[in-house]
């Protein structure tokens, strides 16, 4: 980003990617930065994160089919990994 002009800083994007990729990301259009982000967890109403709806979230998309396995650090590992790739995005 190019805060002198709210928009993106061509000369870096042309430097750092391929030409196709970087014509790609210069026709992204840029929000309107007054706004504050906001961050929101879609597995509840209120968009605020629990575990709980952590956990729920987890069951429902079924990439952890038992957490009551032999193994219950590598499924920890697998539950933390998948709620901070959540949270990321």
């Amino acid at each position: 980003m190019d805060d002198s002009h709210n928009g993106w800083n061509s000369q870096l994007i042309n430097q750092l990617f391929f030409p196709k990729e970087a014509q790609q990301i210069l026709q992204i259009p840029i929000t309107d930065r007054s706004q504050q982000d906001n961050l929101t967890w879609d597995g509840t109403l209120d968009g605020n994160y629990s575990v709980k709806s952590g956990y729920q979230a987890i069951m429902e998309w079924g990439d952890i089919s038992d957490v009551n396995t032999a193994n219950s650090s590598n499924t920890c590992e697998e539950i933390w990994k998948m709620i901070w790739k959540q949270c990321s995005t």
